[in-house]
């Protein structure tokens, strides 16, 4: 309803709040880390360790690229539906709260997942595999109303278990190679969004 010029300016003043916010806080005191070696000498052997650690520890990597590519799809998914779900149908002045109630998903999979612990991860993955599965062929119905439930349910999946492999990730990760290992996480969902964008483009092109 406010078009993207006033979205996108609101945005912008919420954002200014938040770096003000974010000046108000201050750093925490360290001790200054003993020995003559340099920062670059440290980041390097920071990453050298990380990388080490994978190659020993390849259900970690697994469980990355698992959850990375996943957390892909679903991610995609969305975004593309905000260009699809006009053109099957929706009213343009429904698809912000259409969009707000999809990612209504996403919270509640990241909440109700704690209520899950004894569902083994395979089990977890084979659950959110099958209802982003669910949620990509719902377009092929055409009608809108499914597809935003489809896209409720691709949220739901993703969060429900990107938490639990964040969870089973802070436990089988040192903590001194944590921050390094969770943006290698970070990193490799950026590269699967990378290549896996033309491939979903081309599929939303042909339905």
């Amino acid at each position: 309803m406010l078009g993207y010029r006033k979205a996108y300016s609101l945005d912008v003043v919420f954002g200014i709040f938040g770096v003000m916010t974010v000046l108000g806080l201050s750093e925490m005191t360290q001790p200054a880390v003993s020995g003559k070696d340099g920062i670059g000498i440290r980041c390097k052997a920071c990453v050298t360790e990380s990388i080490l650690f994978l190659k020993k520890n390849p259900k970690v990597m697994g469980l990355i690229l698992v959850n990375s590519l996943v957390g892909a799809v679903s991610t995609l998914l969305l975004f593309f539906l905000q260009a699809k779900l006009p053109e099957i149908g929706l009213n343009p002045s429904l698809l912000g709260p259409a969009l707000f109630f999809m990612q209504l998903g996403a919270a509640l999979g990241a909440k109700l997942v704690h209520y899950c612990s004894r569902l083994r991860f395979r089990g977890i993955v084979i659950f959110s595999i099958s209802g982003i599965a669910a949620a990509l062929g719902s377009l092929l119905l055409g009608n809108p109303y499914i597809v935003i439930a489809g896209g409720f349910m691709a949220a739901f999946f993703d969060d429900f278990m990107e938490v639990r492999a964040d969870i089973i990730l802070n436990e089988k990760i040192p903590s001194r190679q944590r921050s390094t290992l969770i943006s290698v996480s970070s990193f490799s969902f950026s590269v699967i969004m990378i290549f896996l964008s033309p491939f979903m483009g081309w599929i939303f092109d042909r339905i």
